[in-house]
């Protein structure tokens, strides 16, 4: 579950509390850190939104989404993939043009033992457009830089996640230290003892044959600095991540949204400037056939 600092609001989801039993309860770290099998064929649409203002006026606004088949042909020795094929079905780019992608297929490579990730046009694919390009190039760079640093998807989604099974309804509290490393903030950046953070189990339900369980966690970082330059004031970062899982974590379908308000006051000519920056973005995958 790649997590990026993102969402479109998530849909609807009819929630039935009562269909888990009582003594039902779920490993949420398991179940969220599915490793892919080879031979799998998984079906993604992203959907990312970031907008900032500055002064209440609008000064920043992207909208980028991507549809693509992910075929993973080989996984390495710690379960996770080192090779797939991914077939583009459409793609947004940042400007929220649409971006002709007919017949492009691209291969993404991780070296298991030096923690580096690659892709290339695969044999057969249409030339790669200049925008799709742009974007892989930035994707298997940041999946480089993280996994150099060992932010892994598994200790991501442990600062987000507890280490105990949860019933509905269970509730944990989010370490906002862990959840600073596992953003990738500096320690000195963040207010640690006014931060906070809290997820639920919210319910369970039935659909598409199989049982569904939807968690939501909230947190909430008090940024003291950024880039490296105090603020004239702290700045609280919330953050809500929803997912709706499998719950037996039997197959790689789902949805991931997340989604997060940054209000914070920087120095201009006439004194402090209130900017404003949010971000949106929801993943969901199904089974492809």
């Amino acid at each position: 579950m790649p997590v990026r600092p993102a969402v479109l609001v998530a849909a609807l989801v009819v929630v039935c509390p009562g269909a888990a039993r009582a003594d039902q309860t779920f490993d949420l770290r398991a179940i969220a850190g599915r490793d892919p099998v080879a031979g799998e064929r998984i079906r993604v649409v992203e959907e990312d939104a970031t907008t900032q203002t500055m002064g209440g006026q609008p000064v920043m606004e992207m909208r980028s989404s991507a549809t693509f088949v992910e075929e993973v042909q080989a996984v390495g020795a710690d379960g996770k993939p080192t090779r797939v094929l991914r077939t583009y079905e459409a793609f947004v780019d940042r400007e929220g043009e649409a971006v002709v992608v007919d017949g492009v297929k691209v291969l993404l490579t991780r070296d298991e033992a030096q923690k580096r990730h690659a892709f290339a046009a695969a044999e057969g694919s249409a030339p790669l457009p200049p925008a799709l390009e742009a974007d892989l190039e930035g994707t298997v760079r940041d999946r480089t830089e993280r996994e150099a640093k060992g932010r892994t998807e598994q200790v991501i989604l442990a600062a987000f996640l507890p280490a105990e099974r949860q019933a509905v309804g269970g509730a944990w509290t989010v370490d906002p230290a862990a959840m600073t490393d596992a953003l990738g903030l500096e320690r000195q950046d963040v207010d640690v003892a006014a931060s906070k953070g809290s997820g639920r189990v919210v319910g369970v339900e039935q659909a598409d044959g199989r049982e569904w369980v939807t968690v939501s966690v909230t947190v909430q970082l008090v940024l003291a600095r950024m880039q490296g330059q105090p603020l004239p004031k702290p700045a609280p970062m919330d953050m809500k991540l929803t997912l709706r899982l499998p719950a037996a974590g039997d197959a790689p379908d789902g949805e991931t949204n997340m989604t997060h308000h940054l209000p914070l006051e920087i120095p201009g000519p006439q004194g402090l400037v209130p900017v404003v920056s949010e971000g949106e973005r929801r993943e969901r995958r199904t089974t492809a056939r």
